[in-house]
């Protein structure tokens, strides 16, 4: 079955599909992988996150600005909300999600503020294997950052908005 991101609206294709995090849910400290099985390294769960860090996650909307919600969702039946201080999520690693020669990582944000880098995906330490996608908080525009090089090897020619859902997609 195709995956869906919540509001019964299903990805055009899954081919090469590796992981799908809707942040969707209504409680819980457990970020799903809604791609499936086959995916993630063999199974769905193998790819599932962990939350650190936010301060509630009983139910949506008991404390503003960090944790899952119904009011603050761009679909589905909530978003999650990152404090833009220390909200994370961690995926176990997998061979499935080293990006070595090519691959596609693709969100929707919602930015409150801009302070310090909004670090949207963290792929491990750095070495030949990790990738970051943040938004340089100096600029306003996303970076793509590949391997053990510090230097940015995708720079975006726009700047992500605050306070509107924004699609981002590098590649």
């Amino acid at each position: 079955a195709m995956p869906s991101t919540g509001n019964g609206a299903t990805p055009y294709s899954t081919t090469e599909l590796v992981a799908q995090w809707n942040f969707n849910s209504t409680s819980g400290t457990t970020a799903t992988n809604d791609a499936g099985a086959g995916t993630g390294g063999g199974t769905a769960s193998n790819c599932d996150g962990t939350m650190y860090d936010f301060e509630y996650t009983t139910s949506r909307d008991e404390v503003s600005n960090t944790g899952w919600s119904a009011v603050n969702k761009k679909w589905g039946s909530g978003a999650l909300m990152f404090d833009g201080v220390d909200d994370y999520i961690s995926v176990p690693d997998s061979d499935s999600l080293d990006l070595t020669t090519a691959g596609t990582i693709e969100l929707w944000a919602y930015k409150r503020v801009n302070n310090d880098y909004q670090m949207y995906v963290v792929k491990g330490p750095e070495d030949t294997e990790s990738y970051q996608l943040m938004d340089n908080h100096a600029t306003g525009k996303l970076e793509l950052r590949w391997g053990d090089d510090h230097t940015p090897a995708v720079i975006s020619n726009s700047i992500v908005p605050l306070r509107q859902w924004t699609h981002i997609v590098a590649t």
